[in-house]
C-alpha cells in the first residue's frame, strides 16, 4: 500500500479490464472516461485529446515496476476557475465553484474600464493617498448617518453622494 495522499482528487476510480479471450472489452474504461469528462463539479471539463494524453503518460508510467517517488501532476488549469474578463481577458483567481460559497470572481490584474461594460470603480482618494489603502465607494442617495427623510431631501437638492466606510461623505454632486 502506498504512502502517497489521495485528497487533492476529487475522484480517484480503477477500472480493470482482463483479456481471457480476444478481443479486449473496453467498454467499461470508455464509460466511465465519458463519465469523467462531463464532470465539472470540482474542475474545467477536459477534452478527450488532454485525458489521451494523460492515459498515455500514466500507461507509460506504470507498465513497469511502480517507484516510490511520484511526481506532481495536478495542473493548476485543471481547478482554476474558468471564467475570463470581458474588458481585460484576466482569468479568476479563485478555484472552480467559489461562487457557490459567496466568493466573487477575482484577478490579480486592475481591469480596464470600458463604457460597454460599466464597469468603473470609484476609489477614496484620501484612503489610496494618504494611507495606501483601496476603499472603493458606492454612488448612494443617502449618508449611512441621515434618516431616508432627510437623506432623499438632500439627494433632491444636491444630488447623488460618495461616501466612504473610513472618511464617511467625500462628494456631494
Amino acid at each position: 500500500q502506498s504512502d502517497q495522499s489521495i485528497e487533492a482528487f476529487s475522484a480517484f476510480e480503477y477500472v480493470g479490464t482482463q483479456t481471457i479471450t480476444p478481443p479486449t472489452d473496453f467498454k467499461p474504461l470508455q464509460e466511465t472516461v465519458r463519465r469523467h469528462l462531463s464532470n465539472s463539479t470540482v474542475r474545467s471539463s477536459r477534452t478527450s485529446d488532454v485525458v489521451f494524453t494523460a492515459l498515455k503518460l500514466l500507461n507509460e508510467k506504470f507498465s513497469g515496476d511502480i517507484n516510490k517517488a511520484i511526481p506532481k501532476t495536478l495542473f493548476d488549469a485543471y481547478f482554476k476557475c474558468s471564467v475570463h474578463c470581458l474588458s481585460c481577458s484576466s482569468q479568476c483567481v479563485y478555484s472552480m465553484n467559489h461562487l457557490r460559497d459567496g466568493v466573487s470572481h477575482s484577478a490579480h490584474s486592475k481591469c480596464k474600464f470600458q463604457h460597454q461594460f460599466n464597469n468603473q470603480i470609484y476609489i477614496c482618494r484620501v484612503c489610496h493617498n494618504d494611507r495606501g489603502e483601496i476603499n472603493t465607494v458606492i454612488p448612494k442617495t443617502t449618508a449611512s448617518d441621515e434618516s431616508s427623510l432627510l437623506g432623499i431631501a438632500k439627494y433632491a437638492w444636491s444630488g447623488y453622494i460618495l461616501e466612504c466606510k473610513v472618511c464617511g461623505v467625500i462628494y456631494r454632486s
